[in-house]
C-alpha cells in the first residue's frame, strides 16, 4: 500500500489554514497545518514528513518566498514542492519566488477546481 501525500498547509490566518486543510482533504491528501514559516520549517527539519507545501506570501517572522528558499537550501531525503497563495500579481514578484524554488502558485481568492488540479 502506497503512503498517502502529505501537505503542509502553511498560512499566519486560521480561516484559510481551516479551508484550505478541508479543501484538500476532499482529496484524500494527509493535511498537516503551521501557523507561520518558522513552524513550518522547525515541522520539517524535526522530520515531518512532507510531499507538498501550500503557503501563503505574505506572513509575520518569514515570508513564504524566504519559507521556500530555507526549505531548499535545507538538505532533505526527497523533494518538497512549493505552491505559494498569493494576491501578487506582479511578474517581478513572480520571477522572485521563481527563483527561491516555488514550483508554482494558487492566486486569492482561492478556486477549490484549480486547487484540486494544482495537487
Amino acid at each position: 500500500m502506497e503512503r498517502p501525500i502529505h501537505v503542509l498547509v502553511v498560512d499566519d490566518d486560521p480561516l484559510m489554514r481551516k479551508l484550505l486543510t478541508a479543501l484538500i482533504r476532499q482529496h484524500e491528501f494527509q493535511v498537516t497545518h503551521a501557523g507561520d514559516g518558522i513552524a513550518a520549517l522547525g515541522l520539517i527539519q524535526a522530520g515531518q514528513e512532507v510531499d507538498l507545501i501550500i503557503s501563503d506570501w505574505e506572513m509575520p517572522g518569514i515570508t513564504g518566498v524566504e519559507l521556500c528558499r530555507a526549505v531548499r537550501q535545507t538538505h532533505l531525503p526527497n523533494y518538497i514542492h512549493f505552491i505559494l497563495l498569493t494576491a501578487r500579481q506582479q511578474q517581478d514578484d513572480f520571477i522572485a519566488a521563481i527563483e527561491a524554488g516555488t514550483d508554482n502558485f494558487l492566486l486569492k481568492p482561492i478556486s477549490p477546481p484549480i486547487l484540486k488540479a494544482r495537487l
